[in-house]
């Protein structure tokens, strides 16, 4: 009786084996290259505000087109063995590294080109030689205000309550009992009837803006990022009514188009 049984337990033991067996004989095999993509290079130009933006909110922001003499930091999105950074036109200009910064002190227009070398994949790119490259068209703008992206006239929502909609304006001018021209942000948050001059808390590129006014118990203290586009501007913000610093800011955000 106990032979039979031992018999039996092989016999199972071996059909499992040879079921397994079969099933793995029927399984479709996998091209490696099947999910192979080409790396394709490509580069950041950012500066300290944008860069500072990126790393709080996980994103990479960044703008082709900058001002004359703020420092920028062009930085390799694909990591590489080496490094070859060339403006077309300009053979004295060279850079060898991922990353490096520079403060151009003319407005100019240019196409840096980047070349990176790493590995081939030959195994499923016979063509690969290992080299890829990239070319962006660099606009370097004279350092006046009103040429920035940021200046105009927006009518949009907060999206807690999509179905109001608001303006508001930024522009530069002369404020009331003031001898010179700076930034001015009207009718925000929320239709505020004050202007907003966060000058002093606000820092810009052409595209970004950072306004810390947190301590500034007018138009419900805001502070936070401006992003804009030629088509519209997303804030993401906090907001403080009243004037104690121990109140936690409200998140808030408004996206709007622009219209002037």
């Amino acid at each position: 009786m106990m032979y039979s049984s031992k018999l039996f337990t092989l016999q199972v033991t071996l059909i499992v084996a040879l079921a397994l067996s079969s099933c793995k004989d029927n399984e479709p095999v996998t091209n490696p290259c099947d999910s192979y993509k080409r790396p394709l290079a490509n580069f950041w130009v950012q500066s300290s505000l944008q860069q500072k933006c990126s790393n709080e909110l996980g994103i990479n922001l960044a703008c082709d087109t900058i001002f004359r003499m703020n420092e920028y930091t062009f930085t390799s999105d694909v990591n590489y063995e080496t490094y070859l950074w060339e403006v077309i036109g300009n053979p004295s200009f060279t850079r060898t590294t991922k990353s490096f910064t520079i403060t151009f002190p003319d407005p100019l227009t240019m196409n840096m080109r980047l070349i990176g070398k790493r590995k081939p994949y030959t195994s499923c790119d016979p063509n690969d030689d290992g080299f890829d490259t990239i070319i962006k068209t660099i606009k370097v703008l004279p350092s006046i205000d009103s040429l920035s992206l940021i200046y105009g006239k927006y009518l949009g929502y907060d999206v807690a309550y999509p179905n109001v909609e608001v303006g508001m304006e930024i522009v530069y001018e002369k404020p009331p009992s003031s001898n010179s021209y700076e930034l001015v942000i009207k009718h925000f948050p929320d239709s505020c009837p004050n202007i907003l001059i966060p000058a002093g808390g606000s820092i810009g590129t052409y595209n970004l803006l950072f306004i810390n006014n947190k301590y500034n118990f007018g138009c419900q203290s805001p502070q936070g990022w401006f992003f804009f586009t030629p088509d519209g501007i997303d804030i993401q913000y906090t907001t403080r009514s009243i004037p104690d610093n121990t109140v936690t800011p409200t998140k808030r955000r408004f996206i709007g188009r622009r219209i002037n």
